[in-house]
């Protein structure tokens, strides 16, 4: 079982820089929508549901290798729907993996609107300013 997810930058104790830096997703995906395959019998909500994650920011950040995985999410959220109610937390994890959960976006370190990078703690593109302070020779053992 992974570690805990990262903490927001401001919560960290040590300061380290973190191996990946967040991703701001700024515009919802709108690229062509894949079809649900055929041969099962897809509720009206499942569909709504299929043509509501294909309009998300996040769909920008999946690939075609991800559609098979994001299908069967689709079945198990249908079953879920229909009162298999043992399979939530499965959905739950699913979810979080394509980051359409809070929780999943932050694991991911994904931001999309200004209140996540708050909630998150991601700080505003700032450029880095370096201050070099004055030192008397004679006090840094380099007397002359």
């Amino acid at each position: 079982m992974p570690g805990p997810a990262p903490k927001p930058p401001h919560l960290r104790r040590r300061r380290n820089p973190p191996t990946y830096e967040w991703v701001i997703l700024k515009d919802p995906y709108n690229g062509p929508i894949p079809e649900l395959p055929s041969g099962i019998r897809w509720t009206k909500s499942a569909r709504a549901w299929w043509a509501t994650i294909w309009r998300t920011a996040m769909a920008s950040q999946w690939n075609e290798g991800d559609v098979p995985a994001l299908v069967e999410l689709a079945m198990l959220r249908q079953k879920m729907m229909a009162g298999e109610f043992n399979l939530a937390g499965v959905v739950e994890k699913r979810s979080d993996k394509f980051g359409l959960t809070p929780k999943g976006r932050r694991d991911l370190r994904w931001v999309i609107t200004d209140q996540d990078k708050e909630r998150a703690g991601v700080p505003d593109e700032q450029p880095v300013v370096r201050r070099l302070r004055a030192v008397d020779p004679a006090l840094a053992g380099e007397a002359t």
